[in-house]
């Protein structure tokens, strides 16, 4: 029979690792490229290259990864056994990075910098992938999977408001930049570690699968390339990515110039959070209404029309960007409640099709696809601070330098959003999804 009694003690605990994620997704996103080039002093062009040169690693390092898990036999499971071992490293290597000794000289620092961010990326995708897979692992149910995926949103949205309300507060009350950094992501990557832990504390993988077979890297790789939803999805994940760390990393550096106040952060946290935390409670409740992809479109949508208003006003008010936010923050939570659930769904697809399930290694090709779009932003980020004159350490930029924070921060972001929706304008699974799971069941030989 199919496996969708899923208790509350797991909903829960599988929820906390939302925290963990999205805690250091919106620290990284939002506050190291602030912190690298105006605190440690590195070259904003050279962090930009080094951000999108270590996304090459992930290219290999994430697919391996992922072959590794789906290839895993344990007495805690599948994929129980990398959250448990590897989030403690995971936390010390996020706290590193933000802890770049202050008596090193540029070249020291960079090195420090670099060896710090790789690592983290590679500890990320050891805990993250299993995480993330562990969706599939707890049930086979799409309905209890969107329930899953709503705990991970709901609890996630604190991991995305907290830093931008607590470390800008931290930066306010201590003079010495380096230690608040260091003491607020300190704070921020023991909870990391301890939301993942409790993930891995208080699930149990449940679904029954014959899959003591060995997944091949490559036979694993073709049968996700050739998974017509797999790729929307993916794609689609990784111009979000793009879209992300766009509007996030360069946030700080907007409201410095523009406002002069770094603490606007916590004022656009909490507003995110409204929005997030509504989104997130009640998407699965649209979704079960309109069906997923309808959902999906129509946050982007909304997203779509914050960003417009953003761009077509240029920021007149702080009202209207504050609001054009909220609703890009609504809309894109509505995406992310969906998508987890409709990998799932895309993975159920591909054993359909394929005969095999490399589910380890279709969402570590997610995670590696986002991280290639942050990564591809980061540098142009880097690069793009220079070409519209932002002077680093200066008191006040150019009216340039401000317009052009302003277009980072919201047309680019825009432009990848419109290519989302373009990207799941034909997604079908929601009409197909019934017919295609019938014929898996009967394909494995359970009655449903």
């Amino acid at each position: 029979m199919k496996n969708s009694d899923i208790t509350r003690k797991s909903v829960l605990a599988y929820g906390m690792g939302g925290f963990g994620r999205q805690s250091l997704y919106i620290i990284q996103n939002t506050f190291l490229l602030y912190y690298f080039v105006s605190v440690a002093g590195l070259n904003s062009a050279a962090v930009g290259i080094m951000m999108m040169l270590a996304k090459v690693w992930d290219a290999i390092n994430d697919p391996i990864m992922g072959s590794l898990v789906d290839n895993t036999h344990s007495k805690y499971g599948k994929v129980r056994p990398y959250i448990l071992y590897g989030a403690v490293p995971l936390a010390i290597s996020f706290f590193a990075m933000f802890a770049i000794p202050q008596g090193l000289g540029q070249t020291g620092k960079m090195i420090w910098a670099t060896v710090f961010y790789v690592a983290t990326g590679m500890l990320f995708t050891l805990v993250e992938v299993p995480s993330q897979t562990l969706l599939v692992r707890l049930t086979d149910d799409s309905g209890e999977r969107m329930r899953l995926a709503r705990a991970k949103s709901v609890i996630g949205t604190f991991g995305v408001i907290l830093p931008p309300v607590v470390i800008p507060l931290i930066m306010e009350k201590l003079d010495d930049q380096w230690l608040a950094y260091a003491l607020s992501v300190g704070v921020f990557a023991v909870l990391i570690a301890v939301t993942y832990l409790a993930a891995f504390a208080g699930t149990k993988e449940r679904v029954e699968l014959s899959d003591s077979t060995h997944i091949g890297l490559f036979a694993g790789l073709k049968a996700l390339f050739a998974n017509k939803y797999y790729r929307k999805y993916t794609i689609s994940y990784f111009v979000y990515g793009a879209a992300s760390a766009a509007m996030n990393g360069v946030m700080m550096f907007y409201f410095v110039a523009r406002y002069q106040n770094a603490t606007l952060t916590t004022v656009l946290a909490l507003i995110m959070m409204v929005g997030m935390f509504g989104a997130s409670i009640f998407g699965k409740n649209i979704s079960d209404k309109f069906g997923k992809a309808k959902t999906c479109i129509g946050g982007l949508c909304l997203s779509i029309a914050g960003l417009l208003l953003r761009v077509v006003t240029g920021d007149a008010t702080m009202f209207i960007m504050i609001f054009g936010i909220f609703c890009y923050s609504v809309g894109v939570a509505l995406y992310m409640a969906c998508l987890w659930p409709m990998i799932g769904d895309a993975i159920d697809y591909g054993e359909l099709k394929s005969g095999i399930r490399p589910e380890s290694m279709a969402f570590a090709g997610v995670t590696l696809i986002s991280k290639i779009g942050e990564g591809v932003s980061a540098a142009l980020l880097g690069s793009a601070l220079g070409l519209i004159g932002y002077v680093q350490d200066a008191d006040v930029q150019t009216a340039g330098a401000v317009l052009g924070l302003q277009h980072l921060s919201s047309t680019v972001p825009l432009l990848f959003v419109v290519i989302m929706l373009v990207i799941l304008l034909t997604n079908d699974m929601d009409k197909k999804h019934a017919e295609y799971e019938k014929a898996l069941l009967a394909k494995r030989g359970v009655t449903a």
